[in-house]
């Protein structure tokens, strides 16, 4: 994962996470059970997770 948007959003799909906008590739596939993008941590210590990627 990289912080900020990318520089052309074409072959990404804009999801909101807790009001945080994330940017997935088109690359990344889901596994059969799809994908959960969560937020985590607490105060300035916050990280994204994502799980279920093919």
């Amino acid at each position: 994962m990289v912080a900020g948007a990318p520089y052309s959003r074409e072959g990404y799909e804009l999801t909101t996470v807790d009001g945080i906008e994330v940017y997935v590739s088109d690359e990344i596939q889901a596994g059969p059970e799809g994908m959960v993008i969560d937020l985590g941590g607490w105060g300035p210590f916050r990280f994204l997770t994502l799980e279920g990627a093919a």
